[in-house]
This record gives structure tokens, sequence and C-alpha cells, in this order.
């Protein structure tokens, strides 16, 4: 029996990149912008969540979404990803990008859309 233990099977790999981008707590970059540039409550900044995908022509840049974990909860929507938010635009409160390398953060307050 032959053991190849350092080929990485593809079933694996998706589903290791796949976990990388599951819902969060905000970092403090982002929770920090959230409340001295926008000026959010912090008690209610920190009770969010956000979910990033890197971006397909620069790795250190991520489109983030900033969600309410309880309103995704009273609405029966499981977050998962951020294409979970996709068909759900409702429970987006902030948008934008977050790059990694320059420390930078653009988000804006995302329009309110009826459910």
């Amino acid at each position: 029996m032959k053991l190849a233990f350092w080929k990485r099977n593809a079933k694996n790999a998706a589903g290791k990149r796949a976990r990388s981008h599951r819902p969060r707590e905000l970092s403090d970059r982002i929770g920090i912008y959230l409340v001295t540039q926008m000026k959010e409550d912090p008690d209610w900044v920190w009770s969010l969540r956000s979910v990033s995908r890197p971006r397909e022509n620069n790795r250190d840049v991520h489109d983030i979404r900033i969600y309410d974990p309880r309103a995704a909860r009273e609405n029966q929507i499981e977050v998962e990803d951020f294409a979970s938010l996709d068909g759900h635009p409702q429970l987006v409160l902030f948008s934008g990008l977050v790059n990694k390398n320059a420390g930078t953060v653009e988000l804006e307050k995302t329009p309110k859309v009826a459910a």
C-alpha cells in the first residue's frame, strides 16, 4: 500500500479554502475603523460579524461584508461564507475592502433594502 500523504486531495483543498472564509469576529482594524471613522456605537460594532473573499487579481485585497448575526438568525438565514449574503442584501450593513499589506480599510454603509 502506497501512502502519498504529501499529495493534496482536491476535495480537502477546496474545503480548507472555504473554511478560511467563514464568518468571523471583526478584526481590530475594522472595528476601530467603524467606531472612529464611521462613528458607530462600539457596543453594537463588536457584536457584528464579517465574511470576506480575496480578489482574483490581488490576493492581498479582500472584499468584505459586515452583517449582524442576530438579524441573520431572526430571518433563519445561515451565513457560511461571502456568497451566502448574495441573495440576502438586507443583511449586509457595511461592505468594502481591506488591503492586508497596506493596512487600509475602505467601507461604506450599504443602503437599506426591503426584505
